[in-house]
């Protein structure tokens, strides 16, 4: 139930991305993108659990994109929903049975919402920082059902022409926190993203 339900929020939010430049904009109220790039995990979950079965969570590739409510010129909201990939590297090695390898591919899904603070400009270069929080589903080791996640993200904007100031590729990172809070299967961990984008 939970899960259609997020799901149905999640096709909502991305469709509302797709819809935004379409809207009245009044001095470019909204602004959108959209981002990837590849990620890296710390933590026990991202190390090999040594054992008969052994096994480690390796982070890959991430895809994304926002909506960003401008509320001044330094300000903003931004909702942000992501897609990251997860490999699931095992090994069987129990004794007197023989040895086998190899690797699931997976996902998990993220929806947030952070605020935005940009930098004076400085030539067509603007840094900004954001942070905030959401929610995450996907079920990869310990993490099941819905958890939770928190984010903080430096990067620069790189605006691309006068003619349209608003166009820019985006460049930076972000560590997110992620928790699940179940009680008995409670488990957090720290990862990393670099992202490249671009926005609108």
């Amino acid at each position: 139930m939970i899960k259609k339900l997020l799901r149905k929020v999640a096709f909502m939010a991305f469709f509302l991305c797709l819809a935004l430049p379409l809207l009245p904009q009044g001095g470019k109220k909204f602004t959108w993108g959209i981002y990837g790039g590849w990620s890296w995990g710390t933590g026990y979950t991202f190390r090999w659990h040594s054992r008969p079965w052994s096994d480690r969570h390796v982070l890959q590739f991430h895809l994304g994109g926002y909506a960003q409510l401008n509320l001044s010129k330094r300000i903003g909201l931004q909702l942000d929903l992501n897609y990251q990939n997860v490999i699931d590297e095992w090994t069987f090695h129990y004794p007197s049975f023989p040895h086998d390898s190899g690797e699931n591919s997976y996902g998990f899904s993220s929806l947030g919402l952070k605020g935005i603070y940009s930098l004076p400009r400085w030539g067509s270069v603007q840094a900004y920082v954001s942070g905030g929080g959401g929610i995450s589903w996907g079920d990869w080791y310990s993490y099941t059902g819905v958890y939770y996640h928190l984010v903080g993200s430096p990067g620069l904007k790189i605006f691309l022409w006068k003619s349209n100031p608003h166009l820019a590729l985006t460049l930076g990172g972000s560590i997110i926190y992620v928790t699940n809070p179940e009680e008995y299967l409670s488990q957090d961990d720290f990862y990393f993203r670099m992202n490249f984008g671009i926005e609108f």
